[in-house]
């Protein structure tokens, strides 16, 4: 058997970011079921050429193309696209003519959230599922790289931060970019105000250096004092080896995200080392694992509608949360989540999954659904039907018109009503497939 894996991730001993771990754990899984692997391999910055696919001597009929992320679309314009079976590995952020996805034999997500996801985005651009639609378990890179894997980026000044940490109660949110900045100065603002009222120590946060001025910015619109800034820490971009040592050394980490996350890498290696993580959710983190295993997730109506200052004063209860995670902490949840991935994310799991998946191609693919009918969205999170109000992955919904419409559809019998509202739907509330 022969399998062309393409992938646009930097190779080991190097990885880029979690894309360059997942394409390494592909690879060695390929190898693993006994596939000789031929690499494809387009550098990072090569953003528009057509792929040259490359031709497999004496062919079979188990070979498999692999095209990681959006490496399948630039392949599908191909004309030799069609000669074997042609499987996407996909998080869909990279949702460029995401509707070729459906051209694919086999698309395999990241996570079962993503499955669905998928399920919404190309219903809402009228294209039909893949022929089989599937995910698998990413593997924990902390099994194989336990102080944190080969990566670009700086080091920290390990004794700059020890001493921080003497004098302070330390989080960590290091990933640029995904932040809800009003939401984690909201937090900030009240872990500070209750320890210099209880005479506690402060507390603060290392944050990367772009999202301190994304900070910075955000908080000329918010009604709390500017002083809040100062327990901000910001640092560059550093390496894995670092951020594994800083949540090994950290009392907490925040992921309140503007960002649907895919998966999930940075909070669940937290949790792996002890630290817990308190979310809002977003994406994939409200499921990557199970209730009561490190992942706190707290989110409510108020955070969201109301005056600035009724929203800031809505995080107050995640900050008494944290408060009481690192005054008296609890070993239990972190330690329940470290089992699960130790159970359920392996190199091991992502293989058996991988082999499971690739079995399908020497079946008959299933029949397309043609029945349609009204789901909600995996991207809802927070549903007030009566006043129209919706929390999503993709934004808020105040005083949507429909709403009422949109909750009888979901009652069973009504479903026959969904085709004159299929298109005042808001995918994400609600979708049509």
């Amino acid at each position: 058997m022969h399998a062309t894996f393409a992938f646009d991730s930097h190779r080991v001993p190097v990885f880029q970011g979690s894309c360059g771990v997942v394409a390494h754990y592909l690879r060695k899984s390929l190898r693993a079921l006994g596939y000789k692997v031929t690499e494809l391999y387009v550098p990072l910055t090569d953003k528009t050429s057509a792929l040259d696919l490359p031709s497999v001597p004496r062919p079979s009929p188990d070979d498999v193309r692999i095209f990681f992320e959006e490496l399948f679309v630039r392949a599908s314009d191909s004309p030799d696209f069609s000669s074997a079976k042609n499987v996407s590995f996909f998080n869909l952020l990279a949702s460029d003519r995401m509707e070729l996805q459906s051209r694919a034999d086999l698309a395999i997500m990241n996570s079962a959230f993503m499955a669905r996801a998928l399920e919404v985005e190309l219903a809402q651009r009228g294209a039909p599922l893949p022929k089989r639609l599937g995910w698998a378990p990413l593997p924990l890179p902390l099994f194989d790289f336990p102080n944190g894997y080969p990566s670009p980026g700086g080091s920290i000044d390990r004794s700059e931060f020890r001493a921080l940490a003497r004098d302070h109660h330390i989080g960590h949110a290091l990933r640029p970019f995904k932040m809800n900045c009003f939401a984690t100065l909201s937090i900030l603002h009240h872990l500070n105000v209750a320890a210099e009222r209880a005479g506690t120590k402060p507390y603060c946060l290392v944050v990367p250096e772009v999202d301190f001025a994304r900070c910075e910015r955000a908080l000329t619109e918010m009604p709390i004092p500017t002083e809040v800034l100062e327990g901000l820490v910001p640092v560059r971009h550093v390496n894995n080896r670092s951020m594994v040592w800083m949540m090994r050394h950290s009392d907490f980490g925040l992921c309140y995200d503007d960002f649907v996350e895919p998966f999930g890498y940075y909070p669940v290696e937290s949790i792996y080392l002890g630290c817990p993580i308190f979310t809002n959710g977003s994406g994939n983190l409200r499921h990557v694992l199970p209730k009561g295993h490190g992942v706190n997730i707290r989110e409510t109506m108020a955070m969201h509608f109301g005056s600035p200052e009724e929203r800031v004063t809505a995080y107050e209860p995640v900050a008494q949360a944290i408060r009481v995670a690192v005054t008296k902490p609890a070993a239990e949840p972190c330690a329940r989540g470290r089992a699960y991935l130790l159970e359920h994310h392996r190199p091991v799991d992502l293989t058996s999954s991988l082999e499971r998946h690739l079995r399908t191609l020497r079946e008959a693919a299933p029949r397309r659904r043609t029945q349609r009918r009204v789901k909600v969205s995996p991207y809802l999170r927070l549903a007030d039907w009566s006043r129209g109000r919706f929390v999503t992955d993709h934004g808020t919904i105040e005083d949507a018109p429909l709403a009422a419409h949109w909750k009888a559809l979901l009652t069973p019998g009504n479903q026959r009503d969904a085709r004159p509202l299929a298109g005042t739907l808001d995918h994400r509330v609600l979708f049509e497939s």
